[in-house]
């Protein structure tokens, strides 16, 4: 995988994931390559994305971010991170309540926000994905986009998906893109 072949590439990961070096270079290799990064707005992988842009870079154009919260946190929850995402809002492009409003329960809220997230995106990188992350990876692999999870070891299968985590690297790291199963052509 070349990462200078994506326009627009998507991250997701585990809430309790706190960063590591090889997760740093992979994000700041993204954005150099002229890549817009799209995130979503909780703590863990979410965070650590905006916090790496934003601490890397002086204006965060290319950041873009789908909150399920208001300007000023109206609307988070606990699993919110609501600093981030403001601080990083004086440069990058925030869609607030990209889930939907009060009248829509948090957790359908967050898988539309996830949905969002992944739109228009040409490559989805999961950061140490877990149960959660895999459900965006499906997401990814319905619109048949490249998968990229940045893991210690090989991830779980995508549900609902045929196929498998095949060792590959993007950016000089190490992990897993998902291989879907071949169709049949007849």
């Amino acid at each position: 995988m070349d990462v200078k072949s994506f326009k627009t590439v998507a991250f997701g990961g585990s809430r309790n994931f706190r960063g590591t070096k090889q997760a740093f270079e992979l994000i700041c290799a993204v954005y150099e390559a002229g890549a817009i990064v799209r995130v979503g707005c909780c703590v863990g992988a979410d965070e650590y994305v905006i916090g790496t842009v934003v601490d890397s870079v002086h204006l965060a154009v290319n950041l873009q971010i789908c909150s399920i919260f208001e300007r000023y946190g109206y609307g988070a929850c606990a699993l919110s991170a609501v600093s981030a995402v403001l601080r990083a809002a004086d440069s990058a492009w925030v869609e607030w309540r990209s889930g939907g409003g009060d009248d829509v329960p948090l957790a359908a809220r967050l898988a539309a926000r996830t949905k969002k997230v992944i739109d228009g995106a040409d490559c989805f990188i999961a950061l140490e994905p877990g149960p959660g992350t895999l459900k965006a990876c499906a997401i990814a692999a319905k619109r048949a986009i490249p998968i990229f999870a940045l893991a210690q070891s090989r991830p779980n299968p995508i549900p609902h998906h045929a196929g498998h985590w095949g060792p590959e690297s993007l950016a000089g790291q190490a992990g897993w893109q998902w291989i879907p199963a071949q169709q049949s052509l007849f």
